[in-house]
């Protein structure tokens, strides 16, 4: 309970209000002691002394009121304790720790004050050690970090220095530092003495003791191991002295020199605690004040004694003072001149003032001892022993002094302390704290206190109820009042059994609550509870320690984590337990999540205790309860394993979707790994899918807890054909069935299937081929086919064989659906990039529009590209948008590049996932692409064998170009034979060519297998459970239902089983209907065999297989028709009767892309395009509700294309698309600053543009146009690729309209002064450019658009607006069209807003004016260019100039390019290309004209003139300033060109005056001539030759740290070293944060600058704040290449010391390392080196570290040693051919011919595998060929023909 104390009151606190006047202690002897004694704070406020005459006498309480001061002789002198007011900020202190956190200690102060030690003031050393643990990687340090438990203990002395206080309530709470540095900072070297006992802190351990830091600098203690035994012994539980250890410690006598000489050395000191206790500061012995600290023994001298304390002498001379509270007896009983111990407590650097205790535990060192008492006893026989004013002293019954503050006695106020409390008297109290430092108890006599069930929060027990009242609300819970002093928290978890969303409203401020208590924190005082009614009523045990568990214990506890593999649940005292998985229920819960929420209370049942490691085992099954996930979920009407079923996104989470079923809208969820076959493919689609999204034809799968849905085309295609395994009674031995990997162990694979059957795959039915991890050969959740090959009934288990042998029979089609699949997956992908419509429109961000380019890029088309970066794999690329373009040397052969280049491209693949394109640059490939024709010679058919070249090869296909009369088509081919095909894309290498035969060809792709895959005899598939059967075709059956599917009816007769086509149902079927509603499961049925079909690839058998030999699937018919006819008809019979213009029967199987697709036969299938759907534009925007799956539909043949039928909904007749038709089409996407794609007939598409859209341009024109409308469309032309240009004008369409804004089709169509009107295409911040037709834009300068300036073009104009403007400069030949919007020229008034206009421009007789004052034409000529630069930028370039003499040197600057690592090349994505150039330049001309209206008052002069360059010598502009005379500097070095003679020359000279033509025209001539100049400037070969210029280039690509390099290099090579630092500042706030490389880069020149022109100080602090913002390893590298460069060796190895401690276990470190030690000729060091990594390095990384060193022995060491170190290694690694290879490769170099073909005849006679053997025995060849004749070469020929014989045999 905190104490409020008072003046003259013996516990401290709160002083007293100070007096404003200070007197002398007496006129003799004590004269001048005044200033010792002198109130700091009134002699701030007063100026000078009042006399002892002027204090008034009526007022003598007043001098009672002063602290750390002695009244004179006529009043009683008073001594002050310490208060919180007396302590000041800086002033040495006593203290005794009290308590120990984990980050500070407690430690209590004289007079009952309290301080408190912040770990990161305990010392220097420790300091720094924590800073390293900080930033170390590893564990390895925690050993060598002490905590704070480990270096002090309760009891412990410290001294202190108060560095702050912090107020809580009416209590300060000091802020103390124990640094020795603070603690003795003004302790010099001369003031030690001998036996003077000093308080230090370890701050190192060495191999014969410890280095102590005892704050003085250049001075340094070593405490020897014998002498820090002593002390050791009196720790608790230490074995050592650890880092920040304190400790007192005693000069012992080798000191004498240096206390004599001053010289800073270091010294032995002595730590007994036996010889501390001991020595003492004699009253002969001279100490300065500044040499007194807290903790030292002195002998005191009285002076003078009064009624609060006496003043003594120390040390000589020194004066100081003992308040009465740290007296052994009453002041008055100290005779003047008695001499007495005391230890020093204070010392107050500011006035002077020493004080001391004489109390006995202070004085031996000994711990406070209160003899077994604990806060909150209770003691019944107290008595009374003293009063004070406001408290009074009791004495224990343990004998204890105790003390009681007045405030503290008693509940009602007190009257009269002493008559109510009288001495010697009784009384029951009650502990509330202890002093450690004055060794009091501190007690309560009040009744409330005593009847209180907690009186501190050790009372409070985990496990206990309370009752507590609500005091407050934040987000993270309650807080609640358990007693007036201990509050206690409950969390947002534990307000009650369920969550709440709003706890505020059931709660109140006030409110009485009971709560039990989860855990109690006495270290941080916090009482965590809980108010589940469930955890309060519990009968259960409570446990609050790990011992008190047995097994078969029922708890109650509380779930604080759920996870996939079980839930951890917590008890009282954070005393944990885990549920495994298999613990949770009887039955497996798939989702624990949505069974389990945070915070549920479950009643747990301990199976097992970890003794080691209190590892606690709970399980949920409990006998007599209810499981948890056996709840019945209620499930929609039409549930069933197996069938298709519409849902709903409802959230999206990381596990999968959160779906709603249709129409039940009951929830279910949908895995990600659950939305594809293909693995690849299923994080792709999760993205793609949005909220509210409807998902067409999810399957049931299984139902644990909650029902879960799967989207994996196998699975669906099981259900479909009635063999998707759904029961255990289903498994038998041979069956082959479709699945999912569950879980990968080393033993083997689970496979899961629906209704949550699994099964276990071993290791050696995995796979065909040996291997020895299945967790890298199968993924979670990855679709595999597996067979059964055994079934335990009994234990209901069964094993599996996922062996392509046993699954796989060669069916190459299998492949080519899979493949079919992946690809109709892969666009849905790249389309679902295109982004949703804005509305209202607005500007497209760079990125939306880079996924919408990417939406509408296919394999296959022709891009343009931008050659970027050349690498060592290959080449980036920018296309379109600044989308990312890559593409590898073999894509790149044949073709000459360079950075900058522009060529065509193909695109081989987009990836979606890193938004970027894989193209290839090959000019061949190209070409034969691009110009490729179909007609009847180039045809691809099915089944032709066609030459192929792989391109590229993917995860789930291969794609490649075909050769011979195909050459430029592209082909697709499986990377997967099968699903549990895990080898077959190893076969594929890019430029391989294979044989291909074409297997399918459809409208947009052409799959194909290879032809040697075709050639291989397809085994017959095993007899499968379904019973065999002798039914015939033609054959009568009666069947029974055994399921209704979306498309067919599943039907079963005596074993076997088969379908009934959705097209063989009837034969009278109406628009609309859904001829299988009707049907239901077990319905019997009459039906005809018309065929059969495979069961493994469902193709349909010919008439000549024979079924009764292997397992078939039986098709059926109901079609009387079909019953009455011959069913011997053939496939080509049947196939007759579908002609183009025939009305067919077609039947809903899917809406996909904007397309239906049909079936109108049982193998015949037709699709439906957006065009020739419906002609009701709400029927196109949501085909999904207006065409059912099962539906059927009249439509009318209009196309047969490879096998599918081209189907009408729609009567319409057939138009050809071509130039000048008018044709029906629907709209596809809608881009609101580009126009219109429209989809058409026959697979074209079109683009309409804005200028296309209207006769009559209006700003909301776009807004008619939606999505999925219908249009009639004129086409303008097509080329080969069908992509047409349209117009949607009503007077292209031949309406009759008059037509206000007339087509613009080409240039011709225009001339100078023709008004026109515009869309506005694009803003930049000098210019607005408009589209005036298809591919016809102009541009309006800003000066051109208002009489007024703009302030940001951006905000007034917008894309998409239309606009009036005037052709003012137009030039065919030229290709640029100069506009005008001003209403002068237009005759129309722009509506701009006002916010955007600033002043107003000058008109142009104002110009005249001005051009007339100031000269000459030329004059204005030179006027204009001069508003480039700033007089900033003039004054720069006068510095440049001067600056010769800076210590950068201009060849130094060079290497702030060349010296980054060689394999971190600089990104020049964002140098702008010659286009953008182009464009910069116009921009430039029109700012410079704009800057030349806004300063035509400016009338100094500008010259053009050359000067030499580095690398060219091309001109530039100088500007001086307006001051500058012919013999400034910048004049004479402008007059080393003849130009520049010439123009001085003719500055003297009176200038003739020109007519107005002539001026014009040299007008028009300069600034042609200064175009021509910026041109040269902003060009590639040109680099930049001015900061003015270099600022524009950073500002158009602020992401390239090549631009900030070169930049910081030009300002280098001037001289400008402190505006070189600035801009790498500017780049590194400038680039973004995700460019961590080009970030990288700067930081590296950053640092080299530093090197090369900067201090040791400014290179650390750099360094610093590099390692901060980067990954520091990367960083280290930069700086050691840089110290390299420049012959810094001793830096550069340092450094790399610095890289061994940080990341030791780096193996590429210490090769680096190894490396820098051998190319600087350290080649010892370097050998010590290696063995040093072996202590750091695992084991597997040994080998690799002795090859690397030796090949550097072989390099440039000795070539014996490394021989020696390959021939140990190969000796334990004979099989390691990587060792053989590098080891013969550097005998080779040597040239030791002999020792060569020693080792060749060594490896060629080992057995290694074929392929290795090859490599060797080539290696062999060509080697003898080089330096042996043809014998040898024969030989070794010879040689390898006799290994591979022996081999076959």
């Amino acid at each position: 309970m905190p104490l409020k104390l008072e003046e003259n009151f013996p516990r401290g606190g709160t002083a007293a209000k100070q007096i404003n006047k200070h007197k002398s202690l007496d006129s003799g002897d004590l004269a001048k002691e005044n200033d010792l004694f002198k109130d700091n704070e009134n002699q701030a406020k007063s100026t000078k002394k009042r006399k002892l005459e002027d204090v008034p006498k009526s007022k003598p309480k007043k001098a009672k009121k002063q602290y750390f001061g002695i009244k004179d002789s006529s009043s009683p002198a008073s001594i002050s304790m310490h208060t919180q007011n007396t302590v000041s900020t800086g002033q040495l202190i006593y203290g005794c720790i009290d308590a120990i956190e984990d980050y500070k200690l407690s430690v209590s102060l004289p007079n009952g004050l309290h301080g408190s030690v912040n770990i990161a003031h305990i010392s220097d050393s420790y300091t720094e050690l924590l800073r390293h643990y900080a930033e170390s990687e590893s564990d390895e340090m925690i050993e060598e970090v002490s905590s704070l438990q480990d270096l002090f203990h309760v009891g412990h002395y410290i001294p202190c220095k108060v560095i702050g206080n912090q107020k809580k309530g009416t209590r300060n709470t000091f802020m103390l530092s124990i640094k020795p540095t603070e603690v003795n900072q003004s302790l010099q070297s001369t003031s030690l003495k001998q036996d003077m006992v000093l308080h230090g802190c370890v701050s190192s351990q060495e191999d014969h003791g410890y280095i102590i830091d005892i704050g003085i600098k250049g001075v340094n203690a070593f405490l020897k191991n014998k002498q820090a035994k002593k002390y050791i012994k009196t720790l608790p539980e230490a074995e050592q002295l650890h880092v920040g250890h304190h400790l007192d410690c005693v000069l012992s006598t080798s000191f004498k020199l240096l206390a004599l000489t001053g010289d800073g050395r270091t010294f032995n000191v002595d730590a007994d605690p036996a010889k501390i206790s001991h020595t003492m500061i004699s009253k002969d012995t001279t100490i300065p004040f500044y040499g007194i600290r807290p903790g030292m023994k002195v002998t005191a001298t009285v002076e003078k004694h009064q009624a609060s304390g006496v003043i003594v002498k120390i040390a000589s001379s020194l004066t100081a003072c003992l308040h009465k509270t740290h007296m052994l007896e009453d002041p008055h009983n100290y005779e003047k001149f008695k001499q007495i111990q005391c230890t020093v407590i204070s010392v107050n650097p500011s006035s002077k003032l020493i004080q001391l205790t004489e109390l006995q535990h202070i004085v031996t060192n000994t711990k406070p001892d209160f003899l077994g008492l604990s806060i909150g006893d209770i003691l019944g026989s107290a008595v009374v022993t003293k009063h004070e004013k406001n408290a009074m002293y009791l004495n224990l019954p343990n004998g204890l002094p105790a003390f009681v503050h007045l405030h503290s006695i008693r509940d009602d106020p007190i009257q009269d302390l002493v008559k109510d409390f009288k001495k010697g008297s009784t009384h029951r109290c009650r502990i509330v704290k202890f002093d450690h430092f004055d060794n009091l108890v501190i007690v309560t006599l009040k009744k409330s206190i005593l009847e209180q069930q907690f009186m501190s929060i050790n009372d409070i027990l985990p496990g206990s109820n309370v009752k507590c009242h609500v005091k407050s609300f934040d987000k993270a819970g309650m807080l609640v009042k358990i007693t007036n002093q201990i509050t206690g928290f409950v969390s947002k978890l534990h307000l009650a059994d369920v969550p709440l969303t709003h706890p505020e409203l059931k709660f109140k401020e006030d409110q009485k609550l009971k709560c039990r208590v989860l855990k109690v924190k006495t270290s941080s005082s916090k009482v965590e509870l809980t108010h589940k009614i469930t955890l309060i009523k519990s009968k259960l045990p409570v446990i609050t320690s790990y011992d008190q568990l047995e097994p078969g214990m029922l708890l109650h506890g509380f779930v604080v984590k759920i996870s996939d593999a079980g839930l951890l649940v917590v008890f009282y005292n954070n005393v944990k337990g885990w549920v495994p998985r298999n613990q949770l229920s009887d039955q497996r819960i798939e989702f624990p999540e949505k069974v389990f929420y945070l915070g549920q209370v479950v009643q747990c049942k301990v199976l097992n205790l970890s003794e080691d490691d209190n590892r606690l085992t709970l399980s949920l099954r409990i006998s007599g309860k209810i499981p948890f996930g056996n709840k019945q979920i209620a499930l929609p009407d039409d549930f069933a394993i197996g069938k298709l079923v519409d849902c709903q996104v409802k959230n999206k989470t990381e596990k999968g979707l959160e779906v709603l079923l249709q129409p039940s809208n009951m929830e279910a969820i949908l895995p990600i790994m659950h939305l594809s076959d293909f693995k690849e493919n299923c994080p792709l689609l999760f993205d793609i899918y949005k909220k509210n999204d409807v998902i067409k034809n999810a399957m049931y799968f299984k139902r644990t807890g909650i029902i879960t849905l799967t989207k994996k085309a196998s699975l669906i295609e099981a259900a479909t054909d009635t063999s998707l395994i759904q029961d255990f009674d289903q498994i038998k031995p041979g069956l082959l069935c479709c699945g999912s990997v569950k879980l990968a162990k080393d033993y083997g694979v689970f496979v899961t299937f629906a209704n949550d059957l699994s099964g276990l795959a071993p290791n050696k039915f995995i796979c065909d081929y040996k291997f020895m991890e299945p967790q890298k050969v199968f993924d979670i959740s990855q679709s595999v086919v597996a067979k059964v090959t055994e079934v335990d009934t009994e234990k209901r288990r069964f094993l599996l064989s996922l062996r392509m042998s046993d699954c796989y029979f060669g069916n190459t089609d299998i492949g080519i659906n899979l493949l079919e699949q992946y690809l109709e997956q892969y666009e849905e992908i790249v389309k679902g990039l295109e982004p949703k419509r804005a509305n209202p429109p607005a500007l497209v961000s760079t990125k939306r529009l880079t996924r919408s380019y990417l939406s509408h890029l296919r394999i296959g088309d022709v891009v343009a590209v931008t050659v970027t970066q050349i690498l060592e794999h290959g080449v980036t690329c920018s296309l379109k948008y600044d989308t990312q373009g890559l593409a590898t040397n073999y894509h790149t052969k044949g073709v000459s590049l360079k950075e900058g280049i522009k060529c065509e491209a193909l695109v081989l693949y987009v990836d979606v996932a890193n938004n970027c394109v894989e193209v290839s640059l090959s000019h061949d490939l190209v070409k034969a692409v691009k110009h490729r024709q179909e007609n009847k010679f180039t045809e691809v058919k099915e089944g032709q064998v066609i030459k192929s070249e792989v391109l590229l090869v993917k995860d789930s296909m291969v794609l490649v170009v075909l050769k011979g009369h195909a050459s430029g088509k592209l082909a697709f081919v499986p990377a997967k034979k099968h699903l549990n095909d895990v080898l077959e894309k190893r076969q594929f290498v890019v430029g391989q060519v294979n044989p291909l035969l074409i297997k399918r060809v459809t409208e947009d792709r052409v799959l194909g297998s290879l032809k040697i895959h075709e050639d291989k005899n397809i085994e017959k598939l095993p007899k499968l459970i379904v019973s065999s059967h002798d039914f015939k075709i033609g054959q009568m059956l009666k069947v029974k239902v055994k399921s209704v599917l979306d498309l067919q009816l599943n039907i079963e007769v005596k074993g076997a089983v088969g379908r009934v086509f959705i097209t063989e149902i009837s034969d009278n079927v109406k628009q609309g209907e859904n001829v299988l509603a009707t049907f239901k499961k077990d319905q019997e049925l009459v039906v005809w065999v018309i065929g059969f079909r495979d069961p493994t690839s469902h193709k349909p058998l010919s008439l000549r297989d024979d079924p009764s030999q292997k397992i078939s699937l039986l098709e059926c018919t109901m079609r009387s028709s079909k019953m009455n006819e011959e069913v011997k008809a053939t496939e080509k019979l049947v196939k007759e009767k579908f002609k183009i213009g025939n009305q067919v029967t077609a039947f809903v199987s899917q809406v996909k892309d904007g397309q239906v697709l049909m079936q109108i036969g049982l193998n015949l299938r037709g699709y439906v395009s957006l065009v020739n759907i419906s002609t009701e534009a709400e029927v196109l925007k949501d085909l999904h509700k207006h065409f059912q799956k099962g539906t059927a539909h009249k439509a009318v043949i209009v196309a047969v294309s490879r096998g599918f039928f081209a189907l009408s909904l729609i009567d319409k007749k057939a138009i050809k698309i071509k130039p000048g038709a008018v044709v029906r089409g629907v709209i596809s996407s809608v881009i609101p600053q580009q126009g219109l794609y429209v989809q058409l007939d026959e697979g074209h598409r079109g683009k309409v543009s804005l200028t296309d859209l209207a006769d009559e341009y209006k700003d909301d024109q776009m807004e008619k146009f939606d999505q999925h409308d219908p249009v009639n469309c004129y086409v303008i032309g097509c080329d080969d690729m069908n992509k047409c240009i349209l117009s949607l004008r009503p007077s292209r369409l031949g309406k009759k309209q008059f037509v206000k804004d007339p087509e613009i089709e080409s240039r011709s169509c225009l001339k100078d002064g023709q008004i026109i009107r515009g869309f506005v295409n694009g803003v930049t911040e000098t210019s607005v450019f408009v589209s005036l037709g298809r591919d016809i834009a102009g541009r309006v300068q800003a000066k051109k658009i208002s009489k007024y300036f703009l302030k940001e073009i951006s905000k007034a104009f917008s894309c998409g607006k239309w606009v009036t403007v005037k052709i003012i400069d137009f030039s065919e030949r030229e290709n640029k069209i100069e506009l005008s919007m001003l209403e002068e020229d237009t005759g129309v008034k722009l509506g701009i807003p006002k916010e955007c206009l600033a002043g107003k421009r000058p008109t142009e007789e104002v110009l005249k004016r001005k051009r007339k004052n100031s000269g000459s034409g030329s004059d204005i000529g030179q006027e204009k260019r001069s508003r480039r630069s700033s007089e900033s930028d003039i004054e720069n370039k006068d510095e440049m100039v001067k600056g010769h003499g800076s210590k950068c040197k201009l060849e130094e600057t060079k290497k702030l390019l060349t010296d980054r690592d060689s394999n971190e090349r600089v990104s020049e994505e964002q140098i702008p290309t010659k286009g953008q150039r182009k464009r910069k330049t116009s921009e430039m001309k029109e700012m410079m004209e704009k800057k030349n209206d806004e300063e035509n008052d400016s009338d100094f002069e500008i010259k053009i003139v050359t000067r030499p360059l580095i690398k060219d010598s091309l001109p530039c502009l100088t500007l001086p300033s307006p001051n500058m005379t012919e013999d400034s500097p910048e004049s004479e070095s402008d007059s080393e060109s003849d130009s520049q003679d010439d123009e001085d020359d003719s500055m003297t000279k009176p200038i003739a005056k020109k007519s107005k033509k002539e001026l014009r025209q040299e007008k028009k001539r300069e600034e042609e001539e200064l175009i021509k100049k910026e041109e040269m400037l902003l060009s590639a070969e040109q680099e930049p030759q001015s900061a003015d210029e270099f600022d524009r280039l950073v500002i158009s690509s602020p992401d390239s740290s090549l631009v900030w390099l070169k930049y910081m290099a030009f300002l280098l090579e001037q001289s400008e070293t402190e505006k070189a630092r600035t801009v790498a500042e500017r780049a590194i706030k400038t680039i973004d944060f995700r460019e961590e490389q080009e970030r990288l880069n700067v930081w590296g020149a950053y640092l080299n600058l530093e090197n090369m022109c900067g201090t040791e100080d400014s290179m650390k602090k750099v360094l610093e704040r590099a390692v901060q913002n980067n990954e520091p390893l990367k960083v280290y590298n930069q700086l050691i290449t840089i110290y390299t460069a420049s012959n810094k060796i001793e830096q550069a190895e340092k450094l790399y010391e610095l890289m061994l401690k940080k990341y030791k276990q780096h193996k590429q470190v210490w090769i680096d390392f190894g490396e820098f030690c051998f190319n600087n000729s350290q080649v010892e060091s370097a050998r010590k080196l290696m063995h040093r990594s072996f202590n750091s390095l695992v084991k597997k990384d040994h080998v690799d570290i002795i090859s690397k060193y030796a090949q550097m022995e072989f390099k440039q060491g000795e070539a014996d040693r490394g021989r020696t170190m390959f021939e140990n290694l190969l000796s334990t690694y004979s099989k390691r051919t990587d060792l053989w290879s590098v080891y013969i490769d550097m005998v080779i170099k040597q040239g030791d011919i002999i020792n060569v073909r020693q080792l060749f005849e060594r490896v060629t006679n080992m057995s290694f595998p074929v392929k290795k053997m090859k490599f060797f025995f080539k290696k062999y060849i060509d080697f003898e060929s080089t330096h042996g004749d043809e014998d040898r070469v024969d030989l070794i020929k010879h040689k390898a023909i006799e290994f591979v014989e022996s081999f076959t045999e």
